[in-house]
């Protein structure tokens, strides 16, 4: 299991960086068309989306307050749906540094307010848009699952991670400006990996 290696240092970079580098170069896979296996296809999809989700959260830091007011967990908040299915199991209980991951739903952004991440399906993407309107103010790592969408429909100034397709392997862009202004820091080696979209990547 990925989760049981211990973390060494090779050449300046550790086991666990070298790991999610891998992982990430193992998870952007060719899909099968949805039409071939669907039901195992749309497990296996929902199995990516839960390791790519996973192992972004390796790579973010949030403000030190935040951390203090939570007794070591990491609150992950589905907004109004749950866009992975069983594959949340993957997420669910995860420990990341000195931290666990806890799962909860909220049908709003008002109930998210000790919420570290909020995930955000397809479906309710829109729903989102109008309800953080004005805007977001709050270190909150958003993550949209935008594989369902075409590409010029998957920017949103309030959202900080999207899953995307691009052809057919899943990526995932960074809004790096937001998140600076937030508060979250987000490591080099997970940014080498995205797409910065926004004003930073101008």
């Amino acid at each position: 299991m990925l989760s049981q290696l211990v973390t060494i240092k090779s050449n300046g970079i550790s086991l666990k960086s070298l790991k999610f580098l891998l992982v990430i170069m193992l998870l952007s896979v060719i899909v099968s068309p949805p039409n071939v296996q669907a039901e195992l296809n749309i497990e296996r999809i929902d199995q990516i989306k839960a390791a790519f989700i996973i192992n972004i959260v390796r790579f973010i830091s949030w403000p030190g307050d935040v951390h203090e007011q939570q007794n070591n967990q990491l609150l992950l908040c589905l907004y109004r749906a749950n866009p992975i299915n069983n594959a949340i199991n993957i997420i669910d209980g995860k420990k990341i540094g000195s931290r666990h991951i806890n799962v909860v739903l909220v049908e709003s952004l008002s109930e998210s307010q000790i919420c570290n991440i909020l995930l955000i399906s397809n479906d309710e993407v829109d729903n989102f848009i109008d309800d953080v309107y004005p805007g977001l103010d709050r270190p909150i790592l958003t993550i949209a699952d935008f594989t369902e969408r075409e590409s010029e429909h998957t920017f949103h100034q309030d959202i900080l991670i999207s899953l995307v397709r691009n052809g057919s392997r899943i990526s995932f862009q960074v809004n790096l400006k937001k998140s600076r202004q937030l508060g979250l820091w987000m490591s080099s080696k997970l940014l080498k990996l995205a797409t910065i979209v926004g004003e930073e990547a101008e």
